[in-house]
């Protein structure tokens, strides 16, 4: 169902691609409950870059976005994905290439993918 990548996750340049509905309901199918995880990521990764949020530091900010990563990683072991890969790879392979697969179905956050692609292997 999904096809490896490099491992990063794609950067697609600005108004190239739409968000793909058959992508987005593939992932809802495969990977319920962490496709709700990613949206936080973004959106965490959203205030992250943008420093969004009023009287909030960029420690909390930090946290926030750290937890989030944590808590699409708890979803993907739970909803299956790529576990044994996981095991073998790392917990940062596992996440980025997730969200790899969620670029590819919501290119709408750029800014956000390439921050994270720095972001995330700090995390483990």
């Amino acid at each position: 169902m999904f096809k490896k990548t490099n491992n990063t996750i794609g950067i697609h340049p600005v108004g190239t691609r739409v968000t793909d509905n058959n992508k987005v309901k593939e992932l809802q199918e495969h990977t319920p409950t962490a496709i709700k995880y990613a949206h936080f990521v973004l959106t965490n990764a959203d205030k992250y870059i943008n420093k969004k949020g009023f009287l909030v530091s960029d420690r909390k900010r930090i946290q926030r976005l750290q937890k989030s990563i944590y808590e699409l990683r708890d979803a993907l072991e739970n909803d299956n994905f790529l576990v044994r890969e996981m095991n073998e790879k790392g917990h940062s392979w596992s996440v980025i290439e997730y969200l790899s697969h969620i670029s590819n179905a919501y290119p709408n956050w750029q800014k956000e993918y390439k921050a994270l692609n720095s972001f995330i292997p700090r995390c483990f």
